[in-house]
């Protein structure tokens, strides 16, 4: 799955937001309990202190993604 975010003046780091989406995505190919608890959690803590910086990607549209990678993970674990 192939992300494509505006870069915005004040936006997600885009490292940041890389890494979670790279570990969300991994745990989607490999559905393992632990993986994917592992990338919910990625998930939360970057959603609870999100690194807000110049010319980063824009912040409605990384929460937009990630609320859709949150969903195919419930969905996994279930």
């Amino acid at each position: 799955m192939v992300h494509s975010f505006v870069i915005v003046l004040r936006g997600y780091d885009r490292e940041s937001v890389d890494k979670v989406i790279q570990k969300a995505q991994e745990a989607l190919a490999q559905p393992t309990p632990e993986v994917v608890a592992a990338a919910v959690q990625s998930i939360a803590d970057f959603r609870a202190k999100p690194p807000v910086v110049l010319r980063g990607y824009d912040r409605e549209q990384v929460y937009a993604h990630l609320d859709r990678l949150s969903a195919e993970l419930a969905g996994r674990a279930a």
